[in-house]
């Protein structure tokens, strides 16, 4: 998958210089596929995202390389939310990341995938704002692994502080603008090592009313779409 691949490479490659003790002031690195790695010293070794630095500040024509014991798990959009939805039910379509780890690497038993939800016009992160928002990653010791991810029944429990009633009002209120991150959990450490958001912002809607037509549409089709293959199975599994 060139994509995946580009992902990849674009996860272990930050703009700039960042030295060592830059990366411990800071405490984390921003690459340029737009993940963002915590970077922190761990029993006198310096670890960047799921990877230890073996060796840092090595110098090169562009910049410096760091090092790593491992290449860095890295989270890729297979498939993202529409940015409107409603308040408290399931997001459509149901987010899709692909998980990518590889040899080397602590084994992913230790690890989580949270969603975590941002309220856009402060920047604050909002605790217990989503249901369904937990997936344990499949362990895979010594390996090289791609998962995909499925946040089937996400949704947003946390009431927008301006949901409009009237149909079709506040369509560009700020209030009820959210942004979307999914990041790794070291269970071990209890501690985020890594996190990505998600490129579309949602708007929260109050009823599935307040829907412009054509998200409408699109959730009636796949309503239609999942009731016609329950009845379809169910009818094999009756069938002598």
């Amino acid at each position: 998958d060139p994509v995946l691949i580009r992902q990849v490479l674009l996860a272990h490659i930050c703009s700039g210089v960042h030295m060592r003790s830059d990366l411990v002031a800071k405490r984390t690195a921003v690459a340029l596929a737009g993940q963002t790695h915590a970077a922190a010293l761990e029993g006198g070794e310096m670890h960047v995202g799921t990877a230890r630095v073996l060796r840092a500040d090595l110098p090169f024509d562009s910049g410096v390389i760091h090092e790593l014991g491992s290449v860095m798990a890295v989270l890729h959009f297979a498939r993202e939310a529409h940015e409107e939805q409603v308040w408290k039910k399931s997001l459509q379509p149901a987010p899709r990341l692909v998980v990518v780890t590889a040899a080397g690497a602590a084994t992913t038993s230790d690890y989580e995938l949270h969603g975590c939800l941002l309220h856009a016009a402060t920047g604050q992160l909002l605790p217990d704002a989503l249901r369904g928002h937990v997936r344990s990653l499949q362990p895979r010791l010594h390996q090289s692994q791609v998962q995909q991810v499925t946040f089937s029944d996400l949704c947003v429990m946390t009431k927008p502080p301006s949901l409009q009633r009237r149909r079709g009002a506040g369509l560009d209120d700020g209030a009820n603008r959210y942004r979307l991150l999914f990041s790794l959990w070291n269970s071990s450490t209890l501690s985020y090592v890594s996190w990505q958001h998600m490129p579309t912002p949602l708007l929260i809607r109050n009823s599935f009313h307040m829907l412009p037509p054509e998200e409408k549409a699109y959730r009636r089709q796949e309503y239609a779409r999942s009731r016609s293959g329950g009845g379809t199975a169910r009818r094999a599994a009756a069938a002598p």
